[in-house]
Parts: C-alpha cells; sequence; structure tokens
C-alpha cells in the first residue's frame, strides 16, 4: 500500500519557505567568495584546452579521441561545460555560477528528501512534528560544509556535484511517487526516478550505488517484503539495473585503446595493489569522519602512503566494522540508523574498497556520504532534545539555532577555503604544508614560480619533484623546456633524453628535444663547428616531424621551418611556415619567415601580401618588416618596399 500523508497545514508550509530560503541564502554566503577560484589541477585538460567545447553535439556525443579521458562516460557535466562556453565563453565567474547552482539544488533536494521520508505514517508523531527542522538543520550543515568546497569550487568536479544532485533527486523523486494520489501521478514521479538514475551514471561513476541505495531504502521504509518490493515496482527496478549495466558495460567492457594510450602519455601515477589499497581504507575512511566533525586541515591532494602498520588496518577497520554492527542492530527499531550507516559505506565502496586508484583519498569522495553522517547527527540530537522533555515547539527552536550556531564556523572555514582557490602558489603551498609530500604539489609550486618569473624557485621545485617520483613526465617534460628557454642546453639535455627514454610517443617530449638540439645546432655554428652543427639541425627536424605526426602544432611546424630554413631547405621551410598558418592565421613570426623566404625567392607579390598582412594584424612588428624589406630590395623604389604602405 501506498503511504500517503495529508496535506501539510499552513504552519509547516510557512516553515518549509522559510527553510528554502534560508538555505539558500547560507548556500549564497559560504560560497560568496567562490568566483574568485581560478583553474586548477585536472580543469587545464578538461575545460581550458578541451577542444570538444566548441561544439554541443561534441561535448554531448564525443567520442574518447575527441573528449578528455573520463569525460567521454560523464557526457551530463561535460556537456553543460559545453553550454557555459557557448553562454559565456568559460568566464570563471560563470563557471562558478554553475557549479554554485547545482550545489544549492543538491541541498534544497536533500532537505527535502529528509523532509518527505520523515512525513510517513509509520514515522512516530514526535519525530514526524520536527520533520521541517531536521530536514533543514541536516541540509544547512551539508551545503556550507568545508568539506564540499572541492566538488563546489574545484570547476572539474561539477561530475561530483552533479552526480550528487541526480542522487538526491532519484530519492526525492521516489518518496513523491509513493506520495501521489493517482495512478498516472505515481508512475510520472517513478519515470522521474528512473531518468534521474541514468542521469546521475552519465555523470559520475559513484552514482552506480545509487540503486542499490534505494532497494534498501525501499525495503526498510515501504515494501513489506522483498517479493512486493520487486513485483510493485518491477519496471521502476529494471529501468534502474539497466542504467548501472550500461555504466558497468562502458567502465570495463568499452574502454578504448585510445583511452589506454592517453593515459600513458599523461604517465598517472600508478596505482598501488589491490590489496595496499584495500587495506589503507579503513585509515582513510576514518579520517573522512574525523573532518565532518573537526574539518581542519584540509588537504586538496593526499599523496596518501600505502599503510603497512598492522595496528593502523587493524583498528580503523574494527572501528568500521562495529559501525556496520550498529546498522544492524537497529535493523528492528531503528531503520533510519541501518540506512543511514550503510548508506555512508555504499557510495565509498567504489573510491574505497578493492579498486586501486592511483590516488588513495581525495575530499570531494565524501560529497553524498557527507549527508548520511549529518542526518544521523541530526536526529541524533533531535533524540537527545527529546529526552530532555523539551516540547515540540522548543525543540525544533533549539535543532534549528543549533544548526545555525555550527554552521558559523563551517561557513568561516568555507571561506577561507574558497580564498585559497583564488591564489595559484597559496592553494599549492597549502597542499605541500597540510598534505603528504607529493610531486604534483611541487611540479605545480614550478609552475607558478615560473608564471612570476622566478625561474631558479621553479628549477628547484621540479627538482624536489623528480626526487619524489623520478619517472613523472610532467615534471621531466616542464623542466627541459624552460632550461630550454633559459638556454641552459646541456642541462637540458640529459631530461630530455630521460623523456624520450620514458615516453617516446609523446609530441612534447619529441618537441622539446628537436628544440633543444636547434638550440645546441646554434652554439655549435658559433664556435665554428658547422658539420657538427648542420647533423644536429637535421635530428632536431626529424623530432620535429615524430611531434607533428602525434600532434599538429603551429608552433612545432614554425620550428621545423626555421630549421629547414638553417639548413638551407627553402621549400621545405615554406611548407612548414604555411602549415604554421594555416593552424595560427595569428601566428606573425612564421608570416615573417614566410614573407622572408618569398622575398628571397623573387615571389615578390605573395611577399608583400604576406608583409601587410601582417602589419595588419601587429603594428608592433613594423621593425621587422622594414628590415626585411631592406634586406631584399633590389633597386631604389623597388617592389618589396611597396609592403610599408
Amino acid at each position: 500500500m501506498s503511504e500517503s500523508s495529508p496535506t501539510p497545514d499552513r504552519s509547516t508550509r510557512v516553515q518549509t519557505v522559510w527553510a528554502v530560503a534560508g538555505l539558500v541564502v547560507l548556500g549564497a554566503v559560504a560560497y560568496h567568495n567562490s568566483f574568485d577560484g581560478i583553474l586548477h589541477f585536472d580543469d587545464s585538460p578538461n575545460i581550458s584546452h578541451n577542444e570538444a567545447l566548441d561544439s554541443l553535439t561534441a561535448a554531448f556525443l564525443g567520442t574518447p579521441d575527441e573528449v578528455p579521458r573520463g569525460l567521454h562516460r560523464r557526457t551530463i557535466p561535460h556537456f553543460t561545460l559545453a553550454l557555459d562556453k557557448a553562454v559565456h565563453g568559460l568566464s570563471l565567474t560563470g563557471l562558478h555560477l554553475t557549479n554554485l547552482v547545482v550545489h544549492l539544488l543538491a541541498g534544497l533536494l536533500l532537505f527535502d528528501v529528509v523532509r518527505l521520508a520523515l512525513d510517513r505514517d509509520r514515522v512516530p508523531d514526535g519525530l514526524r512534528s520536527g520533520r521541517v527542522a531536521i530536514a533543514f538543520a541536516s541540509a544547512a550543515l551539508w551545503l556550507v560544509h568545508p568539506l564540499q568546497t572541492e566538488s563546489v569550487t574545484y570547476v572539474i568536479q561539477r561530475c561530483e556535484s552533479m552526480m550528487g544532485m541526480f542522487f538526491f533527486l532519484v530519492f526525492d523523486a521516489f518518496l513523491r511517487a509513493e506520495r501521489a494520489e493517482t495512478t498516472k501521478g505515481r508512475r510520472l514521479w517513478l519515470a522521474v526516478t528512473v531518468l534521474a538514475c541514468w542521469l546521475g551514471m552519465f555523470s559520475k561513476e559513484v552514482m552506480i550505488t545509487c540503486p542499490l541505495a534505494l532497494v534498501l531504502f525501499d525495503r526498510l521504509f515501504f515494501a513489506t517484503s522483498w517479493r512486493e518490493l520487486f513485483r510493485k515496482r518491477a519496471v521502476t527496478y529494471a529501468g534502474l539495473a539497466c542504467s548501472a549495466a550500461f555504466l558497468v558495460f562502458c567502465v570495463y567492457w568499452a574502454r578504448t585503446p585510445t583511452e589506454n594510450v592517453q593515459r600513458l602519455a599523461l604517465q598517472v601515477l600508478t596505482p598501488p595493489s589491490r590489496w595496499g589499497y584495500f587495506w589503507t581504507q579503513p585509515e582513510i575512511v576514518l579520517h573522512y569522519l574525523k573532518l565532518v566533525f573537526w574539518p581542519y586541515p584540509q588537504c586538496f591532494l593526499y599523496h596518501w602512503p600505502v599503510q603497512e602498520n598492522l595496528t593502523w588496518i587493524v583498528l580503523p577497520t574494527l572501528f568500521h566494522a562495529g559501525m556496520l554492527l550498529v546498522g544492524v542492530l537497529c535493523l528492528r527499531r531503528a531503520p533510519a540508523v541501518t540506512f543511514l550507516v550503510t548508506s555512508f559505506y555504499l557510495v565509498l565502496a567504489p573510491t574505497s574498497s578493492l579498486k586501486p586508484i592511483p590516488n588513495l583519498a581525495f575530499e570531494h569522495r565524501m560529497y553524498v556520504p557527507l549527508a548520511a553522517v549529518l542526518v544521523l547527527t541530526v536526529l541524533a540530537a533531535w533524540t537527545a532534545l527529546s529526552r530532555l522533555s523539551v516540547s515540540p515547539r522548543g525543540r525544533r527552536i533549539a535543532l534549528v539555532a543549533g544548526a545555525v550556531v555550527a554552521a558559523v564556523p563551517l561557513t568561516g572555514l568555507t571561506i577561507a577555503r574558497n580564498e585559497l582557490y583564488a591564489d595559484h602558489m597559496a592553494f599549492w603551498q597549502d597542499v605541500v604544508d597540510h598534505g603528504y609530500p607529493g610531486y604534483t604539489s611541487h611540479m605545480a609550486l614550478g609552475v607558478g614560480h615560473v608564471r612570476e618569473g622566478e625561474f631558479d624557485e621553479a628549477i628547484a621545485e621540479y627538482q624536489r619533484a623528480l626526487e619524489i617520483e623520478p619517472r613523472a613526465l610532467l615534471a621531466i617534460r616542464n623542466l627541459s623546456s624552460l632550461l630550454i628557454e633559459l638556454g641552459r642546453l646541456e642541462e637540458a639535455e640529459q631530461y630530455e633524453l630521460e623523456a624520450l627514454e620514458l615516453q617516446p610517443l609523446d609530441a612534447t617530449v619529441q618537441f622539446n628535444h628537436g628544440l633543444g638540439l636547434q638550440g645546441r645546432a646554434r652554439l655549435a655554428a658559433a664556435r665554428g663547428e658547422d658539420a657538427a652543427a648542420a647533423e644536429m639541425r637535421k635530428k632536431a627536424l626529424e623530432h620535429f616531424q615524430l611531434s607533428l605526426e602525434l600532434t599538429r602544432t603551429s608552433i612545432t611546424h614554425h620550428n621545423a621551418a626555421v630549421v629547414s630554413q638553417e639548413l638551407g631547405w627553402h621549400d621545405h621551410a615554406m611548407k612548414h611556415y604555411a602549415a604554421a598558418l594555416e593552424l595560427s592565421p595569428r601566428a606573425i613570426n612564421s608570416r615573417l619567415g614566410l614573407a622572408n623566404l618569398l622575398l628571397a625567392h623573387q615571389k615578390d607579390e605573395l611577399g608583400r601580401k604576406h608583409l601587410s598582412l601582417a602589419l595588419q594584424q601587429n603594428p608592433e612588428v613594423r621593425p621587422q618588416v622594414e628590415q626585411i624589406i631592406r634586406l631584399h630590395e633590389r633597386s631604389p623604389g623597388g617592389n618589396a618596399g611597396e609592403a610599408q604602405n
């Protein structure tokens, strides 16, 4: 039988309206300074350098060849990024606004789920009378908790927050279906339940736990038997099961060779062993729980080591086993405790069990599980107030006041975390200060020092990164690039060769080695070692060509043209200059180089055309244009001079 509830009275409706308004205000205050957050870490390849976002169709239907690794399975958040780009060109304000809206919607859905779950005939009157206050306190603490910053202010983790939003929508629609007074209304809400589950599956893979959580919820609070559960809602659970099966197919059986190549090219950290990962997770989950009640210090990127101390394996494992045992013992008298405890571990299971992931700990994994802990905490507070014989109205006031008081320091910590996201150097220094030593954070600090023009400090950070992870390709590439740019070519050669040995199928690695050879060839030519210089230039050209076979870029074509010109292969050089301009029409240096060669080969009309275009695109190159003209001026008032007009 469906459990319907009477229409809420005017007082309850007013409470609900004020609660919703309060939640929106609290969420907006907590994240008012998140709009200053810059792009970090995975934001760069997935957002700023993601060409698939130029097309809504490519963003929604793109193949692994077109979409960055992993995002081709997270279609819904990827599509919203493309919408952001179409509307506001990926402005930081627009990106953060979308993330905040998603988070607020998720918080309001959580509020509605708790409110509706407590508004049932089986719920005791004392608990049911406080449903709005309990729902408000739970959602308020969840919205402003600093653990959520990694899912809200870190832009690409929109995947996590959208998954959470759809997760709560599944439960909200299911509860509304149970309250529907007509068959049509019930079917409509069950259809929304299935649709929300599919959308969640295409947001992030952790959503696979949602159908299991819903089955448990249904059995504990609605169905009187497993037979009734599947008989009454067979179509609904078939739809949920299909969504989970399709996700499993995409993750495990539809993995493409391209995806594996991308993983190799990125040189991501090697995951720990399956059992090493498994035995470390109890300690990490205990750390997550500690952060719920004492959220300081936090860390964006943990480089958590595999736990080998038997004590720190056994004790946390016993704690979690005890929590699950409590959930089982509460099955008859307090099924809400059973559901909340079980769902907490269930949602964490995909990332905190036997499937090894390179990073053992991430705070954004607590986005949905945090709700279970906070709802359980608020219910415990309500029960304590009830035992103090406080009146229902007094309990509601006390609970809401307590939640608001608790939300104040949590909001302060969230605002402080948001400020870190606005400063690259402070952000990564915080990781170094509060996380385990990791090559990624030192590498990011190196990038920051390069932006500030602090090159010696950048080199030191890259070298620290390599001390931690000697085979970190990105650190080796960055270090060789910087040393080449600084003219420290002999030092750079060591890192170029290391990168080549590590990953010869990386376009940047091939390009860097070609660039280093090009620079060393010029040094050899300056010393009069013409034969050695010519040999180095030929090798440089080979590496530029290999780089172009992997990824065509304007800068690679330009450098191939320069080396070809230095070798005297002018036809070859002109082809590369033209290819560089085809990829980047505003590549001024390539345009000037092509004009110079065209004039040298008496193709005056075409050469003058390129010089004129260069001046139109950037008037500041006039001195270079005049120099080229003087170089090729064959007679006073000759044709080459017309490009100045």
